[in-house]
């Protein structure tokens, strides 16, 4: 969506060996990500090691390497099969190991089965949404978001500002602490708020007892 900012601080989603330019934000903006990867790829040369617009077809272990690529390096690789899509020819390529990144977020994840009873509204999946009036005119409308993830609460927010939806409903299965991006002018990730030595379960365990003492009961 049109509006997205990351919600890591740029100082700890940066490489190490190329940091992110200082006149960022501390949240960039995703055409600000989208540009420091392009630059990252330029800088190291990796455009010339990627395949664009190429479809995997099949990733055949050769003789002696076991189906779920454990010692695959050692007993002779990875046969990998692969169709240009512009030109629509198919190659093999011989490669020491594979690593499948498809990624979490190219498919919508609708409930299955679909929830009981109808509804004669429009539907709109967040995976879809680009800002209030696209795909679908939400200014005016009475609208309520299921979810209470990292999306969900972005485009409630965007929603439920004045001039946009009528009313705003957020809609969850159990409760969640909202925390703030910042604690004492500092993004909230860089350890502004307990240090980074701390066990996890201790740093959670402080984080509630003290957002309850400022902000009251989760509910």
């Amino acid at each position: 969506y049109r509006s997205l900012h990351i919600n890591t601080s740029r100082q700890c989603m940066e490489f190490r060996d190329f940091p992110m330019p200082d006149h960022l934000p501390d949240f960039p903006h995703h055409r600000h990500v989208a540009a420091y990867f392009e630059s990252y790829a330029r800088h190291f040369g990796l455009h010339e090691s990627i395949r664009f617009e190429h479809e995997v077809l099949s990733c055949r272990p050769l003789a002696g390497s076991p189906p779920g690529g454990a010692g695959a390096l050692d007993a002779g690789g990875w046969a990998v099969t692969v169709r240009d899509l512009k030109t629509g020819k198919t190659q093999e390529h011989l490669f020491d190991g594979v690593l499948v990144a498809n990624g979490h977020h190219w498919d919508p994840a609708w409930p299955d089965p679909p929830p009981p009873g109808s509804f004669h509204g429009e539907v709109l999946h967040s995976h879809g949404y680009v800002d209030p009036t696209t795909p679908l005119d939400l200014r005016g409308k009475r609208v309520v978001v299921v979810g209470m993830g990292n999306s969900a609460m972005d485009i409630a927010a965007e929603l439920c500002r004045p001039g946009v939806a009528e009313r705003l409903f957020l809609s969850s299965r159990r409760g969640a602490w909202i925390l703030p991006k910042y604690i004492r002018g500092k993004p909230l990730d860089q350890g502004s708020l307990f240090p980074h030595w701390l066990p996890g379960k201790l740093r959670r365990r402080l984080v509630t007892r003290g957002f309850t003492l400022l902000f009251g009961r989760m509910s």
